[in-house]
C-alpha cells in the first residue's frame, strides 16, 4: 500500500471541498470555486459575438479569401459576400427556349420546366450531352416541375430539351461558367 502525505491544513482542505460543494451557477472570471454542468451549459448558450476577440471573427469587410487560417470564425455576412462574389464571378445566362451548343469552357447547366395550367399531363426535361441524356420527369397533378443538372466539359456538344402534354409550360435554362 502507498504511503501518501498531506500538506495542506484542515483549513485548507475544507475550503478545497467548500469550493466543489458549493459550486457556482454562473462561470466569474478569476474565481476558483467549481461552476454546475447547469451553468456552463447556461454561459455556453448564452454566448455571443461578444464575448469573442475581435481577431477570432472575420468579417464582410475584412474578406475571406484575405484570411485563410485554421484560427478565425467567418460572420454569416462575410460568408454570404464570398459566395455571392464567387457565383458573380462564374456567369450565367437564363433562358426560356430550349438551347444547344457546343461548350467553349467548363459549364454547370440546370434545366427546369414547369407546367402551370390546372390540366393533368406529364412533364419532363432533359439535358443530352453526346450519347447520354440526364432527365427529369413528373407525371401527375397540377402546377409541378421536372429538373435537371449536369456539367458540361469544354468541347462537348449538349442540348437541352423540356416538354410538357396536357397544359402551358415554362421552360428555364441556367447556363454557368465553371
Amino acid at each position: 500500500m502507498a504511503n501518501f502525505t498531506l500538506t495542506q491544513n484542515a483549513t485548507n482542505v475544507n475550503n478545497a471541498i467548500n469550493n466543489v460543494h458549493n459550486a457556482q451557477t454562473t462561470p466569474t472570471n478569476g474565481s476558483a470555486t467549481m461552476v454546475t454542468s447547469g451553468g456552463v451549459y447556461t454561459a455556453i448558450n448564452n454566448l455571443t459575438t461578444a464575448n469573442l476577440t475581435a481577431a477570432t471573427l472575420v468579417t464582410q469587410a475584412e474578406g475571406i479569401a484575405s484570411n485563410d487560417n485554421e484560427t478565425t470564425l467567418p460572420t454569416s455576412a462575410a460568408v454570404k459576400d464570398f459566395v455571392d462574389t464567387a457565383v458573380s464571378s462564374m456567369g450565367s445566362v437564363a433562358t426560356t427556349t430550349d438551347r444547344s451548343a457546343t461548350a467553349s469552357s467548363n459549364l454547370f447547366i440546370n434545366a427546369r420546366v414547369v407546367r402551370s395550367s390546372e390540366d393533368s399531363g406529364s412533364i419532363s426535361v432533359a439535358i443530352k450531352i453526346g450519347g447520354v441524356t440526364i432527365s427529369g420527369a413528373e407525371d401527375y397533378g397540377k402546377e409541378v416541375s421536372a429538373e435537371a443538372s449536369t456539367i458540361v466539359k469544354s468541347g462537348e456538344s449538349w442540348q437541352v430539351t423540356g416538354t410538357t402534354t396536357g397544359g402551358d409550360n415554362t421552360s428555364t435554362v441556367f447556363i454557368r461558367t465553371i
